[in-house]
């Protein structure tokens, strides 16, 4: 097995785990050993926050760098970015005009950008945004009408809103939000009917709802929806719904709850006050499946539930009261599938529904992995690729430090490769 350094690498230079699926069948997870800890119903709200911590992250800009082998014999480093045993520790990869881009350390520039066509010499410095040792930690990286978009820290700035069209010349400053040293942090990037939505900070209205169309002139504050003083919105989980943004936020009124907005200040609205007045449903893993956006959400009545809006008031209702802890998917094979804990029987595992039926695929029981010995749900990132699912998690067997590949064939049999 190569050598788990913080270098760049054909493959993954973290331990993967996969889902074998068969087009026919359904899918599943794997994990160690050593059963999970029990939760009931009655502490369903104290854990509500477990797999709000599931973060889901693509793997596709990943496999952009892996040959068509999954053997780790068949790995191989591209560049020792750092050469000996120094770390360059390669960050936010994204394919983007046939080439990844990501970021990097050296001691020379800093965390800068750096771009790899998968070769050593093609493998080099893009851009040394904040010149000289000091860093400008390029991330949250977002594709759109073939412009990459990203956050970015100078000396004269903070971090602030950048954007490439994959040249030098063609990487610059798109808006300095909170004007001088402080930054505005934008995140979030998604696109919306020809709008891209992020949130950002300003001293004068806090976290809130920004829009951009790649000029200065066209980024913009769209609302401020907690307009006391800085107070912050906090807007979070955006997805793109039939042209509309959907998203959660918080306000002193409703508290954090669903909602919706078309771009304008008057077209920026509450969808639903799912848990009346200023208690917070706290809305969160937002995904588009059948025509509807699905998401978890807690009231008193069913706690934490999996919900289903159509846009509308009266359509935002409980899709399934019996699955709590509703997290980022994955469509495969026509079917939504994400990592639950079913109330009534207490199963931790991987589930499926196809907008009218919820099932248990794979039960995370005695297999260890997705809780750890803290009750934190782990990292955990999918992908589909070749009829199986590739994600990643993190051991409590193994301290909750170290990632395993794993492999989950048509028989369940779960086996960890060595």
């Amino acid at each position: 097995m190569p050598q788990r350094t913080g270098n760049l690498w054909r493959f993954v230079s973290h331990r993967i785990w996969h889902i074998w699926l068969p087009h026919e069948t359904t899918a599943q997870p794997k994990q160690p050993k050593e059963p999970t800890p029990s939760i009931t119903c009655m502490n369903i709200k104290q854990h509500f926050s477990i797999m709000r911590q599931v973060n889901i992250s693509w793997a596709l800009t990943l496999l952009m760098l892996l040959t068509t082998s999954f053997a780790y014999a068949q790995s191989a480093i591209v560049k020792d970015i750092i050469t000996g045993i120094g770390s360059s520790t390669p960050q936010d990869l994204i394919n983007f005009k046939d080439k990844i881009f990501f970021s990097a350390y050296t001691s020379a520039e800093g965390r800068e950008l750096w771009v790899s066509d998968g070769t050593v010499t093609g493998t080099v410095l893009f851009m040394d945004i904040n010149p000289g040792v000091e860093s400008s930690n390029p991330a949250g990286s977002f594709i759109y009408n073939n412009i990459m978009y990203f956050r970015a820290k100078t000396k004269n700035e903070g971090s602030e809103l950048w954007r490439t069209d994959g040249t030098e010349v063609g990487t610059y400053l798109v808006k300095d939000i909170e004007p001088g040293l402080l930054s505005s942090g934008p995140g979030g990037f998604t696109a919306s009917n020809g709008v891209i939505y992020f949130s950002a900070y300003t001293s004068n209205n806090g976290s809130e709802l920004w829009r951009t169309d790649g000029t200065n002139l066209g980024t913009y504050l769209v609302k401020d929806i907690y307009p006391v003083g800085s107070l912050s919105s906090s807007p979070s989980y955006f997805v793109d719904f039939n042209g509309t943004l959907f998203f959660s936020a918080v306000n002193s009124t409703t508290g954090r709850e669903l909602w919706r907005s078309d771009g304008t200040s008057s077209g920026t609205q509450l969808v639903k006050d799912i848990y009346l007045r200023i208690n917070s449903s706290s809305p969160h893993s937002l995904y588009v499946y059948n025509n509807k956006v699905y998401f978890s959400a807690y009231e008193p009545a069913f706690n934490a539930s999996i919900w289903e809006t159509d846009g509308t008031e009266s359509g935002t209702k409980i899709f399934n009261s019996d699955i709590a802890y509703f997290n980022y998917s994955l469509i495969f094979n026509g079917n939504l599938f994400f990592p639950a804990l079913d109330k009534i029987s207490n199963e931790i595992g991987l589930f499926k529904t196809d907008g009218s039926t919820t099932s248990l695929v794979k039960s995370f029981k005695n297999i260890g992995v997705i809780v750890g010995t803290n009750n934190t749900i782990k990292q955990v990132f999918g992908k589909e690729f070749k009829s199986r699912i590739f994600f990643t998690a993190e051991t409590s067997s193994e301290g909750g430090s170290v990632e395993y590949r794993w492999n989950f064939d048509r028989n369940h049999d779960i086996k960890r490769y060595k």
